[in-house]
C-alpha cells in the first residue's frame, strides 16, 4: 500500500495523471476476449 501511495504522490508532484494506463487497458481487453 505504501508503494501505491508513493507512486500516486510522485505522479501528482510531476503533474502526471495517474489514471488508467492505455497499455494496461488494452491488455485487459485482449485477455478478456
Amino acid at each position: 500500500i505504501f508503494g501505491d501511495y508513493v507512486s500516486l504522490w510522485l505522479a501528482a508532484e510531476a503533474g502526471v495523471d495517474p489514471g488508467p494506463v492505455e497499455v494496461l487497458t488494452e491488455l485487459k481487453r485482449r485477455l478478456a476476449d
